[in-house]
């Protein structure tokens, strides 16, 4: 979808559809732009935006009852446009961001309450009982999603501040894994660049495309000389 373009192609059209499911996947609790969709980079071509998003009305409400907190919401918009999510085959990933909703919803609650219980859990994310709530949230704390700590003795459920103090030598591994994954991937666009500047048809286009502009300049010098020759004169 970045890449330097002229005009959408189907291939950008599909990849942009995936990139607002995707976006819900990975940053639904952080939406991006005033739609809740995951923004595109500055760099990309305003063309882009401008013809996609009008071609893309079914994703783009999905990702508005996403953010609408509301469970019933999302499933009837999924509904309502069940056959064009066959069509494209983003039937999977619709129902991994319908499940990853409940989630966001509740990593939304520990922004606002310091302790709730359950049951209270359970209705405001559309969950259908507290037994439910409990298996999510366990699962969360599990995955390191949220902090939490639940009482099955009372029923009610406390959100923590992150304990982590990001000095631990897991920390510092996570890092340098990291840092090391960025100086590769950099590694590797350099010498798809080298690879590219020196290739045989990128040589050619280039050299081709400078021969074309030398004789159209060449032209129209010529034409402009042939023509002041032949102004007519005029007296007032």
């Amino acid at each position: 979808m970045t890449c330097p373009t002229a005009a959408v192609s189907h291939v950008m059209l599909e990849a942009y559809k995936k990139y607002l499911l995707v976006g819900l996947l990975v940053h639904g609790d952080r939406p991006k732009d005033s739609s809740g969709a995951l923004g595109l980079p500055k760099f990309t071509s305003a063309i882009v935006g401008k013809f996609l998003k009008p071609l893309c009305v079914a994703y783009s409400e999905i990702v508005t009852a996403y953010h609408g907190s509301t469970a019933e919401e999302l499933r009837a918009v999924v509904a309502k446009y069940q056959e064009v999510l066959q069509t494209d085959e983003n039937c999977g990933l619709v129902q991994q961001v319908v499940q990853s909703q409940t989630r966001t919803n509740i990593k939304k609650l520990t922004k606002t309450f310091v302790t709730l219980s359950l049951s209270d859990v359970a209705s405001r994310v559309g969950l259908g009982s507290p037994v439910e709530a409990e298996r999510e949230i366990v699962e969360m704390i599990r995955t390191g999603s949220i902090h939490a700590t639940v009482s099955q003795q009372d029923g009610m459920v406390r959100f923590d501040l992150n304990p982590e103090s990001y000095s631990s030598p897991d920390m510092l591994r996570l890092v340098e894994e990291s840092v090391c994954a960025a100086i590769t991937l950099d590694k590797q666009v350099q010498k798809l660049t080298e690879d590219v500047m020196l290739s045989y048809q990128y040589v050619r286009k280039i050299v081709g495309a400078k021969e074309e502009d030398e004789e159209r300049l060449s032209s129209s010098n010529s034409a402009v000389s042939s023509g002041s020759a032949k102004l007519p004169g005029y007296s007032m």
